[in-house]
């Protein structure tokens, strides 16, 4: 079902039925995110999570975004879970970043500091904060942290910078 309706959502972005739909795909696609049940159906949610952020910006931002980001940063601190070809650690950096980058710096100013870094710090700093060399080290984190830095601007520099001489050194 999540694959059929991440084909919706690619196929009709701006269909009525990708927009009645919105509610019941984004409670599914959050629920297998949490419940981690299935490796397939983990991976479709992490699809198709970022496509309904583009079919419905504005509500996801109001309903879904501290729910999304605390479960995508969950996936993102599990590093025993796996999905084939492709770690789900990996595939939920990738889909925060997607995530922020569709939702865009204007629509998510006023969630800034109060949601969006106290939810993504935490597991960019693990994945980043001693470098290449580290265990937790995920590359992908680097799509999460640029996402943030161009969201969150100058304003976020300071959480940022700390980061740097680790992700640059390597």
């Amino acid at each position: 079902a999540l694959e059929a309706l991440l084909a919706c959502c690619h196929a009709h972005a701006s269909d009525e039925f990708v927009l009645e739909c919105f509610g019941v795909a984004a409670d599914a696609a959050m629920l297998h995110i949490a419940q981690k049940r299935s490796a397939e159906l983990h991976a479709a949610a992490l699809r198709l999570l970022p496509e309904l952020a583009r079919a419905r910006p504005d509500e996801f931002v109001e309903l879904r975004l501290e729910h999304s980001l605390r479960l995508l940063a969950e996936a993102a601190r599990d590093t025993r879970a796996r999905t084939p070809g492709l770690p789900q650690r990996a595939e939920a950096f990738a889909t925060q970043a997607a995530v922020l980058e569709l939702l865009g710096r204007e629509r998510l100013a006023p969630h800034t500091t109060s949601v969006v870094l106290p939810r993504l710090m935490p597991t960019l700093r693990d994945a980043l904060g001693k470098g290449a060399k580290s265990k937790l080290f995920c590359a992908e984190a680097l799509l999460g942290l640029g996402a943030l830095a161009v969201v969150g601007g100058a304003e976020l520099r300071g959480a940022i910078e700390p980061l740097l001489p680790a992700v640059l050194m390597g």
